[in-house]
């Protein structure tokens, strides 16, 4: 375990030089994942100055309101990235249909529904 800390501390060490990180923030879904580097990052010592959750519209309610009760449980700032991500996902399926299938299609909901919300999220912060 402390050699997978230790490699987890280069790479984050190595993002943020590389970077120039000004802030390191956990993009934070409430899921695994992100609860995962969360707990990593604090294990290493580095104390995350914000955790983003993005507000795509196709989540569920309950998921919003655990993220904000484990922000407040651990004293972090939490920012939503809701930029109305969810109303231009559904003009864009009205319009256009599905996306398709495969990593193509995984890409262009991405960039709709967390790329720019994320990007805009952080720059105000």
């Amino acid at each position: 375990m402390d050699q997978l800390l230790q490699q987890s501390k280069e790479i984050l060490e190595k993002a943020i030089r590389d970077y120039s990180a000004y802030a390191q923030v956990v993009m934070f879904s409430g899921g695994n994942d992100s609860r995962l580097a969360y707990w990593v990052m604090k294990a290493l010592d580095y104390a995350p100055d914000a955790l983003v959750h993005g507000v795509t519209g196709t989540g569920i309610q309950e998921c919003h309101e655990y993220c904000g009760q484990f922000a407040a449980a651990n004293n972090e700032r939490l920012i939503l990235a809701d930029y109305g991500a969810g109303e231009s996902y559904r003009r864009r399926l009205l319009e256009k249909g599905w996306f398709g299938r495969g990593l193509k299609a995984h890409m262009m909901a991405y960039h709709i529904l967390k790329n720019r919300p994320f990007r805009v999220a952080i720059s105000q912060h």
